[in-house]
């Protein structure tokens, strides 16, 4: 069975551009664990996974959350002039200031799904973007973990 047989064809993307809080809407919204980020031309640029909006020190902080916090918090005197600047760089983040970028783990739809399977256990990963290349251009579907289980059924 190829690829092409069990993935998502109209994928949920994101934008570089895009708050970071859009991302998280988007990924609660329709349950999905990762959202493919796409250029013009749909041109696979990057992808945001749940986990990426966690820090990764020991503390686990959830950047959302944070950004709410920020956002409501009232500041005035209170915070540096550096603290200041860095709580509107985080207020500002995009898709970009947090995605994974350039060399991204991608099939193209006449792969097998062993493919799929293989890199779904030894990259510890829920879905994989598929290309219309190996070059990984074009955004053409998606396939996660969870179709490669309904075949189960």
């Amino acid at each position: 069975m190829q690829i092409k047989d069990i993935m998502t064809k109209k994928v949920i993307t994101l934008k570089a551009g895009d708050p970071i809080g859009s991302a998280v809407k988007a990924l609660d919204k329709y349950g999905v664990s990762s959202l493919p980020v796409v250029g013009p031309g749909k041109k696979l640029v990057g992808i945001v996974a749940e986990s990426d909006f966690f820090t990764k020190d020991a503390s686990q902080l959830y950047l959302p959350t944070y950004i709410d916090f920020l956002k409501k918090a009232k500041f005035g005197e209170q915070i540096s002039g550096d603290r200041k600047k860095q709580a509107g760089k985080l207020l500002k983040a995009k898709v970009s200031d947090i995605m994974t970028s350039g060399k991204l783990i991608t099939v193209t739809a006449d792969e097998d799904v062993n493919k799929a399977v293989t890199i779904f256990k030894t990259k510890k990963i829920n879905s994989i973007p598929v290309v219309d290349d190996p070059n990984g251009s074009k955004l053409i579907g998606i396939v996660s973990l969870g179709d490669v289980i309904k075949l189960i059924k």
